[in-house]
């Protein structure tokens, strides 16, 4: 099939070369010319007045009256804003005006300097207070810790000083009743 068809076409000549690459760039810018008239319909760019039916119409004629609507408002906010501003007025400095009122501010700036240094000055000072306010705290907790330590120490000690001497004078005590008992025995009999 292949060999019959081959059979059927004509060989080319030089002429017909040129024809043929003339009519595939007139095709080739033909179908661009198509795309490009079909892009432009697609995007809503044409020149080619395209007919809406009643109900997009109202839709779209709704929408360019919110358009308007929102403009106007813009114009009209913007109109205020102008009266606003032409009734303002500036104050400007001349310039006699501005070495002093440059001076004034440089010197307010000097001021404010030494305010914040004599602050940070403050703030270092209450800082180291601190930090021997709280060692001095830390000693204060270790001593009463040691004080209470000592005094249970001393109430235990007591205690046991006081069991022991309730010891010692029971057995002082014992002679002693055994010795009166003897006595009242004595002299019952």
């Amino acid at each position: 099939m292949l060999s019959a068809l081959l059979m059927r076409t004509p060989i080319p000549t030089s002429s017909s070369v040129i024809h043929l690459s003339l009519m595939n760039n007139s095709r080739f810018y033909s179908g661009i010319t198509v795309l490009k008239k079909a892009f432009d319909i697609a995007t809503s760019q044409t020149q080619v007045e395209q007919p809406l039916c009643l109900e997009c119409l109202r839709i779209l004629s709704d929408k360019l009256d919110k358009e308007v609507e929102d403009v106007n408002m813009d114009i009209k906010a913007y109109e205020t804003c102008l009266q606003r501003s032409e009734l303002e007025s500036y104050d400007v400095l001349n310039n006699a005006d501005f070495p002093k009122d440059k001076e004034k501010i440089e010197e307010e700036e000097r001021r404010l300097q030494a305010a914040v240094q004599d602050t940070e000055r403050q703030f270092a000072e209450v800082k180291s207070q601190k930090k021997e306010l709280e060692s001095k705290s830390k000693l204060f907790r270790e001593l009463e810790e040691g004080y209470w330590h000592e005094y249970n120490n001393f109430q235990f000690q007591l205690a046991s000083h006081q069991v022991n001497s309730n010891v010692i004078l029971l057995f002082n005590n014992m002679p002693c009743t055994s010795l009166v008992e003897l006595q009242f025995g004595c002299h019952t009999l």
